[in-house]
């Protein structure tokens, strides 16, 4: 009888919520019952619940494996449709212990991307399952800040942020499951190694994971030797005893220990000698082989564009440009009109054309133009013995 109550409770509340046209339910021991509608807080009424009665409301909509998934891990999310009232996304968790609740209504009508009004660049970004996306701007021009929505170390405080039909908006979204989707490798990789040795760090994800002893072995053996530290010679390593570039190494090995769907890096090769950096991008260059989808910000484009195989350019937290990597950045006169920085071989690239050498306009690569210039050379050469 008390759980025929409880459920009726809760869905008397989850009636109230369509009918005002609200998005979220909150439910927390201690205090009353609370809405969002037209994204303002509402207090349902002026009763605090008692903490026995909020798990009881908590337990009367959930099924017996939902109940013991809560038990067992303090947490759990799931769904319900209740005959005649709509769908909801539901979020039961303990937190200062006692249980609390987030319900969000799911429409009815799904989506599509040309109703979500996103701009091109970010449609382009979802339809495309695969590849190396770089995003270039100044300082201040919103790249980290980027970076860490995606992975959701920043919230958005409006608006919304889709990764891989998630809302990272949704206050309901278990952000420790969300974020197992996109690995995020910092800028300085001493804020992300924080174990003894090398392949405590690397292992630290997977054992979060509560993955068994074979699986987090399997799998952070394969993510070292990826990044080139050989598991057996660098698991019992000092994490500070690396050099800068192994540290950086070591951190992205923690993050691909997880295999994530999405690797974003923020300023990867930043602080790191030339041999750092090649090291660094032949990795990225074999990822992207491989079949990962990336997103790296950075503001050296020497470095990561010939890898690219897309370019956004933000200025000021906005999309200033994007497109295919060589059709961006091989026009230095449209970067500059936006306050970027041209990619210096550019302007090598603008300078040998204006002297009659037929190198491609689309040039990106150190490589590309001095094979050009061989070839032209050869040319001249042969020309001039035929004479």
């Amino acid at each position: 009888m008390e759980r025929e109550q409880a459920t009726k409770f809760m869905y008397d509340l989850l009636r109230a919520l369509v009918a005002k046209k609200g998005s979220d339910l909150f439910i927390t021991a201690n205090f009353p019952p609370a809405m969002k509608v037209d994204g303002r807080m509402t207090p349902v009424s002026q009763q605090a619940l008692s903490a026995g009665h909020t798990q009881m409301r908590a337990r009367s909509i959930m099924n017996d494996r939902q109940a013991a998934d809560f038990e067992a891990h303090k947490e759990c999310n799931f769904a319900i449709s209740p005959a005649g009232i709509g769908r909801f996304r539901v979020n039961v968790f303990m937190q200062q212990q006692r249980v609390g609740m987030v319900l969000r209504t799911i429409t009815t009508k799904i989506p599509e991307l040309d109703d979500l009004g996103l701009p091109e660049v970010l449609k382009d970004i979802v339809m495309t399952k695969r590849g190396l996306v770089i995003v270039v701007g100044g300082t201040g021009s919103g790249k980290s800040t980027l970076m860490q929505h995606l992975n959701g170390l920043m919230r958005p405080q409006a608006g919304h942020v889709f990764v891989d039909g998630e809302d990272w908006a949704d206050p309901a979204l278990n952000v420790k499951i969300a974020r197992q989707k996109v690995g995020l490798l910092f800028q300085q990789p001493e804020d992300q190694l924080f174990e003894r040795y090398v392949g405590d760090d690397v292992a630290f994800g997977p054992r979060q994971m509560k993955l068994d002893h074979a699986s987090v072995h399997r799998q952070v053996q394969a993510a070292m030797d990826a990044v080139g530290l050989p598991f057996e010679v660098f698991k019992d390593r000092l994490t500070q005893s690396l050099s800068g570039g192994e540290q950086r190494r070591a951190a992205l090995a923690g993050v691909l220990a997880l295999r994530p769907q999405i690797l974003v890096t923020d300023e990867p090769t930043a602080g790191l000698d030339p041999q750092g950096r090649v090291q660094i991008l032949e990795i990225f260059r074999q990822l992207n082989q491989g079949g990962a989808t990336m997103l790296i910000g950075s503001h050296r484009l020497e470095d990561i564009a010939a890898l690219c195989d897309q370019v956004i350019a933000l200025k000021d937290g906005r999309v200033a440009a994007e497109g295919p990597v060589r059709e961006v950045l091989s026009h230095p006169e449209k970067i500059a009109q936006h306050g970027l920085p041209a990619l210096p071989l550019a302007k090598l690239v603008s300078a040998l054309r204006a002297a009659g050498w037929p190198v491609p306009s689309d040039a990106i690569s150190v490589i590309e133009v001095a094979d050009a210039l061989g070839a032209s050379l050869r040319q001249r050469k042969s020309g001039s013995e035929d004479h």
